[in-house]
């Protein structure tokens, strides 16, 4: 039995979303545990009509 690595990708979701994910990139061994902190952002589209009253 070997200390073996494995390695995840984890991608940023497209600015759109309104999500971020916040991790520590590196190496991590089979079995072991990282956080990750996905962020929701509140997004509000403006309609025409908004924009015509501003």
């Amino acid at each position: 039995v070997g200390i073996d690595a494995c390695r995840f990708r984890i991608r940023q979701p497209p600015l759109g979303t309104g999500l971020r994910v916040v991790f520590q990139p590196g190496l991590l061994a089979a079995g072991m545990r990282r956080p990750v902190m996905i962020e929701l952002y509140a997004i509000i589209k403006q309609t025409q009509h908004q924009s015509q009253q501003q």
